[in-house]
Formats: C-alpha cells, sequence, structure tokens
C-alpha cells in the first residue's frame, strides 16, 4: 500500500502553516495566559510549545542532513507505508491515539519558560518544517529513513517522519488551546 508524495506533502504542509498561524496567535496573549497552569500535572502553553521545540531541535537537523545528498525527482511517487511508521503516526493522532503518554526525560519542559523565545523558537520551527516539506516535493524521498529521537537505531521513512511530525504537533497545539479555554481567554483568535 503506498500514498502519493506530491498530495501528502501538501496535505501536511497546509496543517503545518496552519499551526504557524496558531502559535502567531499564543504570541498575541498575555503572560499570565500562556503560563497558566490548569493543574499540577497539566502543562500550560509554553510548556506544550517548548515540548514541540525538543523535537524539532532533534528531526530539523536531522532531515535536512538526509536530505543532503537526496536526488531530484520531478514527478509525483508512491511513498511506501510501514508499520511502525504508521504505528507512531496513529499513536500521535490527537483524533486516533486518545491514550495520554508520559513525556520522555529529554523531551520534558521546564515551569519556567520565557514566551518569546519559546514561541519564536517554534515559529522557527514551524516555517522549517514547511520549507521542507517543500522542498521534498522536488526530491526522491522513498529511500530515505530518519532515526527517532528515542534510539539511532530504529528509522522510519521521511514521510512517516513528517507525518508523526505533524501529528504530534496538533496534538500538542490542541493540548495549549484546551489550557487557553481553562483560563476563559475570549479573545483567542487561534482556529
Amino acid at each position: 500500500m503506498g500514498i502519493h508524495k506530491y498530495e501528502y506533502l501538501e496535505k501536511l504542509e497546509a496543517i503545518s502553516l496552519e499551526h504557524l498561524q496558531i502559535v502567531i496567535g499564543f504570541l498575541q496573549l498575555p503572560e499570565t495566559v500562556v503560563c497558566h497552569q490548569p493543574d499540577v500535572k497539566s502543562w500550560n502553553v509554553l510548556q506544550c510549545m517548548e515540548h514541540l521545540n525538543t523535537y524539532g531541535d532533534y528531526y530539523i537537523p536531522a532531515i535536512k542532513n538526509a536530505l543532503s545528498g537526496a536526488e531530484k525527482l520531478e514527478k509525483d511517487q508512491l511513498l511506501t507505508q510501514t508499520f511502525l511508521g504508521r504505528y507512531f503516526i496513529k499513536m500521535m493522532d490527537p483524533d486516533k491515539g486518545k491514550r495520554k503518554y508520559k513525556a520522555f526525560k529529554k523531551h520534558r519542559p521546564k515551569f519556567k519558560l520565557n514566551k518569546e523565545v519559546v514561541l519564536n523558537k517554534n515559529m522557527g520551527q514551524m516555517e522549517a518544517l514547511v520549507g521542507l516539506l517543500r522542498e521534498c516535493k522536488h526530491l526522491n524521498i522513498n529511500n530515505i529513513a530518519i532515526p527517532i529521537s528515542l534510539t539511532k537505531y530504529i528509522k522510519i521513512p521521511l514521510h512517516e517522519v513528517f507525518g508523526f511530525l505533524v501529528a504530534h504537533n496538533e496534538r500538542h497545539i490542541q493540548q495549549a488551546k484546551r489550557t487557553i479555554k481553562w483560563t476563559g481567554e475570549e479573545s483567542f483568535s487561534g482556529k
């Protein structure tokens, strides 16, 4: 079973552009709102975004490095799906993977964070992700695999890494938006 590269990457790009707009909206919110922690076990907006930053810190450079030797391919290609890649994407999809997961230590955010630093870094990573998705439309990516952030011994295909990242971003952006609703903030313009 395969998926068409252009259609898949276009879909992920559109979702990532929506995510970028939401993060821009977070930047407009007062500090009290983005730092509000509903309870001791829940993350605030900044913690959700910093958690995503830790993944971006790993995956953005790993993807750029993997693409450095990719050959040009101007036609569409059928991308092969793998069991492991589909599993990781489904696990992070907020509509399909309802189970909560405890973040690994290196991906747990601190409590005190700087709003501008965290959100500007997240916006930069979202922009980089969109750029990489666009770049891949013109490259042969079928044989590129990236080690997952937890171990270099497990690799998944690049297009499934993209799917995982976008699903993971969606999961934590939804979490951050729920945090805003708990504060009663009515002026948030994010979707």
